[in-house]
């Protein structure tokens, strides 16, 4: 069972919102977003059920902008050098958790499925 379907998307938004292989691209995102954060399939309260349907089709703005996955390339370098015929590289990841409009707001719909975490993963890249 899906959050939302194709169909879904194009009577929302209409036909000449995106390409019918978009709308079926979208809706698999939506869909892995939705199931990824452990939201609830067939929510039978009503209002639960209109803030996953109305968060869906934010997920789906945020998908067609591609910002519904953070971009994990983008690493950044600085070469030096400590005397002459020496050289060092460090390599960061240039990272500022900003998140996309929609994601935003489908996450404030959805935030009675979401625990607070204060934990954020390091990575270091050698």
């Amino acid at each position: 069972m899906n959050y939302i379907t194709p169909l879904d998307l194009q009577t929302k938004f209409g036909a000449d919102w995106t390409t019918v292989e978009n709308f079926d691209l979208y809706a698999e995102q939506v869909n892995a977003w939705l199931y990824g954060n452990n939201i609830p399939i067939g929510v039978t309260d009503p209002t639960k059920a209109a803030a996953i349907r109305s968060a869906a089709f934010f997920l789906a703005r945020a998908a067609k902008e591609e910002a519904l996955y953070e971009n994990t390339d983008n690493i950044k370098s600085r070469k030096g050098s400590a005397q002459p015929g020496t050289s060092f590289e460090v390599q960061y990841f240039a990272y500022a958790k900003v998140q996309n409009r929609w994601v935003k707001i489908a996450t404030d719909l959805l935030s009675e499925w979401f625990e607070p975490s204060f934990v954020h993963p390091l990575n270091k890249i050698i």
